[in-house]
């Protein structure tokens, strides 16, 4: 990060403006290249990986209470 706004000061970006101006852009072009990598709309490709739920019947009030965990 330093190095990108000695490199935009020396290029004679000095207003505040300027420089947000320029690391938006620089920061921009990362985003496209992630964006143009893929096909658009391809969901079956998109890493995408949720974890695993145990879907338990009843709540904390009853007998299935996790073990470790001290009833209400």
């Amino acid at each position: 990060m330093s190095a990108a706004l000695v490199v935009f000061h020396a290029l004679g970006l000095r207003s505040e403006a300027q420089l947000t101006g320029a690391w938006t852009w620089a920061r921009m072009i990362g985003s496209l290249a992630e964006s143009l990598a893929v096909q658009g709309l391809d969901m079956r490709t998109y890493p995408l990986r949720l974890p695993h739920y145990d879907y338990v019947e009843g709540g904390l009030d009853d007998d299935t209470a996790p073990a470790g965990r001290p009833e209400p």
